[in-house]
Parts: structure tokens; C-alpha cells; sequence
């Protein structure tokens, strides 16, 4: 089989389906590329067994029909180093040979058979489908997957858990000591339907979904989900087990509370972070009416930190203590120019959120306090 294409839409496409193939594979074949010719559409296919990806694109001057396995890091490589111009490609099934004409030359390698190339699990007959905008599954992972757990002892844990309800769509994501909930109203599936994405295709639909404007439509069953937009399609494998239930962690009445500039927080409370003790990391912040008092020290160093942030608070003067490496994660990631922090008792879970809440959206932040000891 043979065709003809730009060197910089083929490399557009083979760097996005590159991202699911592991550098390693237990199976030789996995660390190729799958080229399915079929008239003047050309597919191309990466997988590691749990995540399947899949890119189409339009060729030029189209013979012949196929399919064979290709070197994917050779490959990418080659087009890396190529100025945009027109290629062919030439394979030859039979002898497993792949040839790349160019305007100063040509390379030639040896490929695999197309039909060692494992196939994906088909969804099964009763699969729901949904579609909605890709904009809203990239800014339910964007402001969750930071908080997911990288502890494979529960894997439930590791991944994002994703919550269709009848008036809007819920992203969770928690380590056991944070816990992000990120709400969209403006999709109102109508059903109720729960899974939890594994953190690697988390991570490709947020890599891929960050410039599409379009539709992203899901289809899922009881084991996986699969993913479409433009010209990509993304299978995965749901990570098995029940979700803690959520809601019954997030406190229903946290009466103070604290209102900051979070650049200024976020800056300072990073300062802290480097005077803190290497093992507990632990920031206190001592609120009073008008300013937060953030502290940390690490005696067997000698060193320690204080530092002082206008804010608005309205509550009884409190002390309590944070992981500052957590709280620094949870600040960082919160959209906005102010923030909140709500609380009850220096005891209880804080709640992070952003002032001025996303277009037809809610994020809050749940944070575990520490003790203080003296």
C-alpha cells in the first residue's frame, strides 16, 4: 500500500496516539504504531493493553489496503527531524518493509504483521452514549487530577471519579488527605451513572483535549469508556471498586470564614514551605480579623519562617496547621484572585474554594488540618 502526506500532520498525529504507548511493553507489538489504510483515510492506532488511542486523517494518492505495525519511536523520531514537506510511503506486506521517499532521500525500515497488533475490547450492546463539550471534561480534570492519589495500595483512589446525575456532572479526585469536588450545571445528563478514569487517561484527554472547541461524545459500559472527538478516539479500561462516598467527608456548616488575595497567599505560604520541618511539613496559621499570621519552623535545622497576609475574616480568632506542601497544591490550583477558607474548629477539615465560582460551575477544596502540639 501506498500514500502521500504532509511530514508535519503526520507527526501531529502520531505524537498524539505516542502518549499511550508505554516505553517498556511486556508485548513487542506494543511498542509499534498500527497504519490501517482504507481508500484515502489512514488509521493509526497506539495502545497498552488498558488504553487503546486511535487517530484518522486524509491521505493523498491512496493505493491499495492494509494493515501493518510500525516502530513508533523510530518512526516519530524520522518525522521530528524532517522540515514540513510531502512524503510517501510505500509498505510492502509481504516482505514487512516500509520505505520513506522524501525530497532529499529516503528511509527504509522493516515493520511487523498488522494482525499481531491486539484488538481493543468492543463496548458492549446495552453501552450508554453522551456527548457533551470537550470543554467541560478538560476543566473537570483540570481541576481535580492534581488531587488524586498516586498510592497504588487502593487504586479506587488513583483515579478521577466521574458522576453523572441528572442536573450536572461532578468530578472528584482525593488523596485521603484533600479532596477536590468540581461541579458543572451547565450539562444536565438526565441519568445517573458513576465511573472512575484511570490517572493515565485522565492525563491523555487533558493533554488532548486542551485546543479542541468541538463535541466529545462517550460511550460506556460497566467495564470502559470510549472517547471521541475530531479526528481521535480513546478506549479505556474503568478502575474496579466502589468510590467512597464523597458528600458524607465535606462538612455542611463551616461558619468562618477567611477571605485572602491568593497570589499573595499562595506566594507567602511557598516561602513557609521552605523553612518547614521535612517531615510533617507543617505551616500554622494563626487568623485574626484583619490578617493571617502563616509560621513554620524545623528545629533540628535551625530555621524557620513568619510571614504576614492582609485578609477578611469573619470568625472567631483561630490557630490551626496544614501539610504546606498540600495547601500549596490546593492554592495553586484554585481559580480565582481571592479565595476562601471555611472552618469550624481547628480540629476539622478547611474548606478551599475560589471566591468568584466558574460560568455555570463550583469547586471547593477539602483539606485535612494537623495538630498542633504546642
Amino acid at each position: 500500500m501506498k500514500f502521500n502526506i504532509s511530514s508535519k500532520t503526520f507527526q501531529t498525529m502520531l505524537s498524539a496516539t505516542f502518549r499511550v504507548i508505554n516505553a517498556k511493553s511486556p508485548l513487542t507489538i506494543l511498542e509499534n504504531f498500527l497504519f490501517s489504510l482504507s481508500g484515502n483515510t489512514l488509521t493509526v492506532k497506539g495502545s497498552d493493553q488498558e488504553n487503546n488511542m486511535t487517530a484518522e486523517l486524509e491521505v493523498t494518492e491512496a493505493e491499495g489496503e492494509g494493515a501493518v505495525a510500525v516502530p513508533a519511536k523510530r518512526m516519530l523520531d524520522m518525522l521530528k527531524e524532517m522540515p514540513e514537506q510531502g512524503l510517501r510511503i510505500a509498505i510492502d506486506s509481504e516482505n514487512q518493509n516500509m520505505k520513506i521517499t522524501f525530497a532529499q532521500g529516503e528511509f527504509e525500515f522493516m515493520c511487523l504483521p498488522g494482525d499481531e497488533y491486539p484488538e481493543a475490547k468492543s463496548r458492549q450492546d446495552d453501552a450508554l452514549s453522551f456527548a457533551m463539550p470537550a470543554s467541560v471534561m478538560l476543566a473537570g480534570l483540570e481541576n481535580t487530577l492534581y488531587a488524586a492519589s498516586t498510592d497504588t495500595i487502593r487504586p479506587i483512589m488513583t483515579g478521577v471519579c466521574v458522576d453523572f446525575k441528572p442536573e450536572s456532572l461532578v468530578f472528584v479526585a482525593s488523596d485521603t488527605h484533600k479532596l477536590v469536588k468540581y461541579e458543572n450545571k451547565a450539562v444536565q445528563p438526565g441519568f445517573e451513572r458513576r465511573f472512575v478514569l484511570p490517572a493515565k487517561a485522565c492525563q491523555l484527554l487533558r493533554q488532548l483535549l486542551d485546543k479542541e472547541e468541538g463535541d466529545l461524545e462517550i460511550v460506556m459500559d460497566a467495564n470502559g469508556a470510549t472517547f471521541r472527538w475530531g479526528a481521535y478516539e480513546l478506549s479505556c479500561v474503568f478502575v474496579t471498586g466502589t468510590y467512597p462516598p464523597y458528600e458524607r467527608v465535606i462538612p455542611k456548616e463551616n461558619p468562618f470564614v477567611m477571605e485572602v488575595d491568593r497570589n499573595a497567599f499562595l506566594a507567602a505560604a511557598r516561602r513557609m514551605v521552605l523553612t518547614a520541618n521535612s517531615g510533617s511539613r507543617l505551616v500554622r496559621m494563626q487568623i485574626n480579623s484583619d490578617q493571617v499570621e502563616l509560621t513554620a519552623r524545623d528545629i533540628d535545622y535551625a530555621r524557620s519562617g513568619h510571614e504576614t497576609v492582609p485578609c477578611n475574616y469573619q470568625g472567631n480568632p483561630m490557630s490551626l496547621g496544614f501539610n504546606g506542601d498540600y495547601m500549596v497544591d490546593v492554592v495553586a490550583n484554585l481559580p480565582g484572585d481571592t479565595i476562601s477558607l471555611s472552618l469550624s474548629d481547628p480540629s476539622r477539615p478547611g474548606i478551599f474554594m475560589p471566591v468568584e465560582q466558574p460560568e455555570n460551575a463550583s469547586v471547593l477544596v477539602l483539606l485535612m488540618t494537623m495538630q498542633l502540639l504546642d
